[in-house]
């Protein structure tokens, strides 16, 4: 997914998306280590996506607290 796409995304789906990657890494990593697939690139792209998410997150957590801090003294 694009990053573009990704910031048009709510919060709330942006956390779900998360924890769906979150899922697919993990299971993709056992079906690996299993045997099951001898292919690794949805695991490298499950990777990469969840990247782009946590860094979706992270970049609007930062600016939800430069825009509304909680003890502002001014």
């Amino acid at each position: 997914m694009k990053y573009k796409d990704i910031q048009q995304v709510s919060d709330g789906e942006l956390k779900k998306m998360i924890e769906e990657t979150r899922d697919i890494i993990r299971s993709v990593r056992f079906a690996l280590s299993v045997g099951k697939m001898k292919e690794n690139s949805k695991h490298e792209a499950s990777r990469r996506d969840l990247a782009r998410f946590l860094t979706e997150q992270a970049s609007r957590k930062s600016s939800h607290q430069l825009i509304s801090p909680k003890d502002s003294h001014i």
